[in-house]
């Protein structure tokens, strides 16, 4: 009852705050990507994608996500980030992206492309585009689809067991536009391995023939530093990670963390 309760008491609060409708219309064509900010529908979408995350109706799944699913070698994770979790609030997204990743770490130093350490290590990102990411109708934001990438970039770099990291570059090429309300597959493959930095690749589609766009990332492993205690000769055993302005002194690129 107290989920129920909280429920309606964030419906009160967030109706006071929204304002009343213009009165004045707009006319918009389909050609325009630009859309006017409606209060009440976007009150409506936070509101109902509110309800879901309280009450967690189950998702049915494609046919090729129980493909993935039934993959012995993957787990599905829980965990997802803070952004990926507030933007499933029914306006962006419809809900949090699934993962599948491999179940066992890959701690090399160095692996080089083409290894057969890297086959077989695929992470799957099922996502589910809302009205509120579109730029033109029913077609996704290219700027989502990036935000996208990265967060699956992201599980791909977690995937291999090495701590926390860093996105140092992210590039992507679009194939086609990526069609809202339906589920998206972000496939992530670790290209090579070379100390601290990590090389990705990753394609997106429909899980099927559709190929929407491709992507390559650079994620640099963190350092790590011993904790305040150590340093000071006060002892402690457990290591924290440095957040140096360059990630990568050794090789005199530049980049920031």
């Amino acid at each position: 009852m107290w989920k129920l309760g909280g429920l309606f008491a964030v419906a009160a609060g967030s109706m006071f705050a929204v304002r009343d409708r213009q009165s004045t219309k707009v006319e918009m064509h389909d050609s325009d990507w630009r859309k006017v900010y409606d209060p009440y529908n976007t009150f409506v979408k936070k509101i109902s994608g509110l309800s879901n995350r309280v009450f967690r109706p189950k998702n049915e799944i494609e046919d090729w996500e129980s493909a993935i699913a039934s993959n012995p070698h993957l787990h599905e994770k829980i965990k997802v980030s803070v952004l990926a979790q507030m933007a499933a609030d029914g306006s962006l997204l419809h809900n949090p992206p699934r993962v599948y990743s491999p179940t066992k770490p890959l701690l090399d130093e160095v692996i080089p492309e083409g290894s057969p350490l890297l086959q077989d290590r695929e992470v799957y990102c099922i996502w589910h585009f809302a009205e509120g990411s579109e730029s033109h109708n029913g077609i996704v934001h290219g700027g989502a689809v990036a935000l996208a990438l990265d967060e699956s970039f992201g599980h791909g770099f977690m995937s291999l067991g090495r701590g926390s990291g860093f996105t140092a570059s992210l590039t992507v090429d679009y194939r086609k536009p990526v069609p809202s309300g339906q589920a998206v597959l972000a496939k992530i493959a670790v290209q090579s391995i070379e100390g601290r930095k990590v090389y990705l690749t990753g394609k997106v589609s429909d899980g099927g023939e559709q190929h929407y766009a491709d992507a390559r990332a650079l994620f640099i492993t963190a350092r790590t530093a011993p904790p305040p205690a150590a340093a000071a000769g006060g002892g402690g055993s457990k290591a924290r990670f440095q957040f140096p302005v360059n990630m990568l002194i050794d090789d005199g690129q530049s980049t920031q963390e």
